[in-house]
């Protein structure tokens, strides 16, 4: 991950599933709309098991990264051009 990057971050949420993922799209070359179709057919390409709702959170920036993460890049994300997917779990209460 280039710590000079800019992200839209989107919620891709599947509550039945009980699966959300952050997902990270970059800001070069992408309106936040943009960015949003393009996370949606990232989606529909490479997760088309679940259907899900997705959630706009915010733009972040990337000035500092820990080096672990930058190591692990490839273990923790899945990259699809400029869109990564970070996967989590939570659990309904």
């Amino acid at each position: 991950m280039d710590n000079k990057y800019s992200c839209y971050v989107f919620l891709a949420d599947a509550p039945a599933q009980k699966e959300i993922l952050t997902v990270f799209c970059e800001v070069k070359g992408h309106t936040k709309e943009e960015a949003h179709e393009k996370v949606t057919k990232e989606l529909q390409l490479h997760k088309k098991e679940r259907s899900y709702t997705l959630k706009y959170v915010g733009l972040i920036n990337f000035p500092e990264v820990d080096q672990d993460v930058i190591d692990r890049q490839d273990e923790l994300f899945e990259k699809y051009d400029a869109v990564w997917i970070l996967n989590c779990s939570y659990n309904q209460k």
